[in-house]
């Protein structure tokens, strides 16, 4: 995961990690863990980042799926 490019995003989308915690209902320490590499995004994460960050397939692949 490009954890710089998620970051980049949700500053560029006007959010803050609180917000998107709660988008996503996990607490923002649990959102911190994901986004630093301790645990991994599930698929309904990942979707609704994608729609809140309204990132396109080319963004989701190099933000999620790239090593």
């Amino acid at each position: 995961m490009d954890k710089n490019k998620l970051k980049g995003k949700i500053v560029e989308c006007g959010y803050n990690y609180k917000k998107v915690a709660n988008s996503l209902e996990i607490s923002e320490t649990t959102l911190v863990s994901k986004i630093n590499g301790k645990t991994k995004f599930n698929i309904d994460e990942v979707r609704c980042l994608s729609n809140i960050l309204s990132l396109n397939n080319n963004e989701i692949l190099k933000i999620f799926f790239n090593k």
